[in-house]
């Protein structure tokens, strides 16, 4: 199990002890711990000198949701790099809202996006274009994670600016696909993903993470939640397959579990992986808050 521990604004007397001891002595050996702090805490150094066993040690400022690069393109006058650049620069040295953990969402495959303007981490010069990103906020002794996603049947769009709307074949689009020809909203109904389509997705998950560590991201998060592709395998309502992948709920988390072991293989124990889920689909028939704990305990063990 990973075990995140946050620890206060300010330090008061003896908490770099306490903190200290917390990890040295945590209970279960086999728990992979995330220490996350306010890298200005004066205590910081002597909590990480002291320790005897592994910990993860973040140390941020404020940390940045998931930031999607599309909006880079609302300023024609910057390239992508540019621009995202130039926003890492002002959160890494804390001149603008004081941040210092970024994280980012990257697509697996070109229709794997949500539009066509977001970025992704299918290709080698993906890879190397991230890179040059992450050494820069690494420069600035701060950390980046990186988060993989598949739109499914949410995919193929405009920009949120543009209405969101269907953006077709025609235009530069893509057919979209969901474990159910089920469409969402106004969407046109993607198609149903097939067997074969479903092991190529896991190898685009596991391709990705391999090119996120290359390129020295420190965190991975797997997106599984909003009606994305993950997502709309695990409710029963937007799936309705009646093969492996579909109907009860070990079929219904198969493809997530797939995901996470085919990530977990290459991406180290020393870096952590999050898995990010809608916990409630707040509708009758729909995955449930119940499943979603069953889902984090299979993951965890």
């Amino acid at each position: 199990m990973k075990i995140a521990i946050f620890t206060e604004n300010e330090y008061k007397g003896g908490l770099d002890t306490f903190i200290t001891n917390l990890i040295n002595y945590w209970p279960n050996a086999d728990d992979e711990l995330v220490l996350i702090c306010n890298r200005d805490h004066p205590g910081l150094e002597t909590v990480a000198e002291n320790l005897s066993r592994d910990c993860t040690v973040i140390a941020h400022r404020i940390p940045v949701d998931w930031v999607v690069l599309r909006w880079a393109n609302k300023l024609p006058d910057l390239s992508e790099d540019e621009l995202h650049a130039r926003a890492l620069r002002w959160s890494a040295s804390g001149a603008f809202l004081g941040r210092a953990v970024s994280r980012l969402y990257s697509g697996i495959a070109p229709d794997a996006r949500s539009t066509p303007l977001d970025a992704g981490i299918w290709n080698e010069e993906q890879e190397f274009a991230w890179k040059k990103i992450v050494n820069f906020v690494h420069e600035q002794g701060s950390k980046i994670g990186i988060q993989l996603w598949h739109a499914g049947q949410k995919g193929s769009t405009t920009t949120p600016w543009q209405g969101q709307g269907h953006v077709s074949e025609a235009q530069g689009g893509w057919r979209a696909v969901a474990p159910s020809a089920i469409a969402f909203g106004d969407l046109p109904a993607p198609r149903e993903i097939s067997r074969e389509e479903i092991k190529a997705t896991i190898e685009d998950y596991r391709g990705s993470a391999k090119r996120a560590l290359r390129a020295g991201f420190d965190v991975l998060e797997i997106h599984g939640a909003h009606g994305y592709l993950i997502h709309s395998f695990l409710s029963p309502i937007s799936n309705k397959r009646q093969d492996e992948y579909g109907g009860n709920f070990d079929n219904r988390i198969r493809f997530v579990v797939e995901v996470v072991q085919a990530v977990r293989e290459v991406w180290p124990d020393s870096h952590p992986l999050f898995l990010r889920t809608s916990s409630h689909d707040w509708v009758e028939g729909g995955w449930t808050g119940e499943e979603n704990a069953e889902l984090a305990e299979i993951l965890f063990h």
